[in-house]
């Protein structure tokens, strides 16, 4: 029933903080209940103990239906005002109406005139107050004038009780006016000291807060960031040092302007703006970077973040930026810029150029290797001794020269596209590449049962695994050699390793393995380019792997790479490519 009563009843939903209207509508109960009170009361005193004037008692009854309705009705349309004044004018005619059977000017009930006077000044104002003291003394000189002078009027408490009726019917009136205004009196001192309480807890929550935003206003005034505050139409109300540092604008020449009308201009992002302007139509903290101008028109760029502050309708009451320059940090993400670009275009130039020098160096070196093949024709049995040594060597080194040709050339690709992704079965693979460069006899590969499928570039991974094995056999001093491959799970990798039985590899040659053109015996006791070791290492990094070697002089040698688990598809690019071009 109270959840109910709370529900329907207005004062339950007037602010807390609404206390003069919680006040008034309060002493509208308590006046809607004492005429519908009196005037039943008065309708039916009027039935039983005095003349059934039903006139009276049928104005009475309704006066009393007015009461119920207007108090009913208040809570649906909340016109507070004209609530107050109907149930004040009810209370008024229900006091007019007596006084024709009460006595006229003599009526006991005149006393409640003071009573609704006060109520008028506590309800309605100093204008409905000042307003309804005049009519009730209108409506005394009135029924002075009607009880002197017509027969409009008469005391039936005189006629039925004599003079004890009339007695009567000023105790009693007395003593409920009397009540009233004590009542009334009451109410004001209550209600005094709500009020007092409450101004002194708004006093100590007041202070509390000027301390806060004396704070406040320290740290907004000495940060190094621009402070604007901004009403809800966002026209600029204060602005703090900084901002003035910043921009070379005082408050005098912004505030009750939009910051934007000074600090935008032509070369200021429109789309920047649109998404500013949507975020604040929906009452939402923007985020953005702005290029802005300062007040002599030089540019600059702003990092800049504005806040709305709602009040607790959720409507916009202010806006507060926040504005950092981060014109130093522009600069040099376009120098960085310029430079990607530059290192883009030096790239492709560097590969161009790989691939026209490769080309030009292989013609005369196949021509020198066909004219040494024509030479040993024409001179027959007599390519002899060290002719025919000096001829063999020149042979070799011009098939070097073309490997290490083939070999930078390999080495520059290397950096295309990671665009293509594949599922490749590394059991196959290897077995593929095996193929490929040829097991020679006595020499044992073992593979072990647990080679995944991976996902890669095809061609890229078997260069890794044709290097790595090529190098096993190649350098291999047993007379029985063996590779091992296998393969753990390392979480987001696999890690493949390649171990051989061959005459390993000292310590301090463990780094230099891997860079190009580097080699450990002399090209002329073995063939190789130095190219191999760096384009394994290349293509590892540039999946996002790593690789290395862990080997001792006379104890074979493993090489260690991993190779990420997910397609290409789902690891970030980022994560594959190493080159500073990439990695911006």
């Amino acid at each position: 029933m109270i959840k109910l009563w709370k529900k329907f009843d207005m004062y339950y939903r007037l602010s807390k903080d609404d206390l003069l209207n919680r006040q008034r509508y309060v002493l509208f109960r308590i006046i809607t209940v004492c005429v519908i009170f009196v005037t039943t009361i008065s309708a039916f005193q009027t039935y039983y103990d005095l003349a059934k004037n039903y006139y009276i008692i049928g104005f009475l009854a309704s006066m009393t239906v007015l009461g119920v309705l207007n108090y009913v009705s208040l809570q649906f349309h909340y016109k507070t005002k004209v609530a107050y004044s109907i149930i004040i004018l009810t209370a008024f005619f229900s006091i007019h109406a007596l006084s024709y059977i009460a006595g006229g000017i003599r009526d006991s009930g005149m006393l409640y005139y003071c009573v609704l006077a006060l109520i008028s000044y506590m309800l309605l104002g100093k204008k409905g107050g000042i307003m309804m003291s005049a009519l009730l003394s209108i409506n005394l000189i009135y029924f002075y004038y009607v009880t002197e002078n017509t027969n409009w009027v008469s005391n039936l408490f005189l006629k039925v009780g004599g003079s004890h009726g009339v007695n009567q019917d000023f105790l009693i009136t007395g003593l409920l006016s009397m009540s009233a205004i004590s009542a009334l009196a009451t109410y004001i001192e209550r209600n005094k000291n709500i009020v007092i309480a409450k101004i002194s807890a708004s006093k100590d929550e007041l202070e509390i807060k000027n301390i806060e935003l004396e704070k406040l206003s320290i740290v907004a005034s000495r940060t190094d960031n621009a402070v604007i505050i901004t009403d809800k139409n966002c026209l600029t109300e204060w602005v703090n040092e900084s901002f003035t540092t910043m921009t070379g604008y005082r408050l005098e020449d912004i505030k009750g302007l939009s910051p934007d009308a000074l600090l935008f201009g032509e070369e200021t992002d429109l789309l920047t703006i649109l998404r500013k302007t949507e975020k604040l139509e929906a009452k939402q903290t923007f985020i953005g970077e702005f290029l802005q101008y300062d007040n002599n028109k030089n540019v600059y760029w702003a990092h800049v973040t504005i806040t709305p502050t709602l009040d607790e309708n959720f409507n916009v009451s202010q806006y507060i930026f926040i504005e950092a320059d981060i014109t130093e940090r522009k600069i040099a993400q376009q120098k960085q810029q310029e430079y990607l670009e530059s290192l883009e275009k030096t790239n492709k130039e560097l590969e161009q150029f790989a691939y026209v020098v490769s080309h030009d160096l292989k013609a005369p070196l196949r021509a020198i290797g066909n004219l040494s093949t024509w030479i040993e024709e024409d001179l027959g049995d007599e390519m002899k001794g060290e002719m025919a040594s000096n001829f063999n060597m020149m042979r070799g080194r011009v098939a070097r020269m073309e490997n290490l040709i083939n070999g930078i050339l390999d080495y520059s690709r290397i950096n295309k596209s990671l665009d293509t992704s594949e599922k490749i079965n590394t059991r196959n693979l290897i077995l593929d590449t095996i193929d490929l460069i040829g097991q020679p006899d006595g020499f044992r590969l073992e593979l072990h049962d647990n080679l995944p499928t991976v996902y890669g570039e095809r061609v890229k991974l078997q260069q890794v695994f044709s290097n790595l094995i090529s190098n096993a056999i190649k350098y291999n001093d047993k007379e029985n050699g063996k590779v091992e491959i296998s393969v753990s799970d390392k979480g987001d990798d696999w890690e493949f390793t390649i171990e051989d039985n061959g005459p390993g590899i000292d310590k301090k040659y463990h780094n230099k393995i891997f860079v190009i053109f580097q080699t450990l015996q002399a090209r002329d006791n073995y063939e190789s380019t130095g190219v191999g070791l760096a384009i394994v290492k290349k293509i590892v990094e540039q999946y996002g792997g790593t690789i290395s070697c862990d080997s001792e002089e006379g104890n074979g040698a493993k090489f260690i790479f991993t190779w990420p688990k997910k397609p290409l598809g789902e690891v970030s690019q980022m994560q594959f490519k190493q080159s500073p071009l990439s990695a911006a």
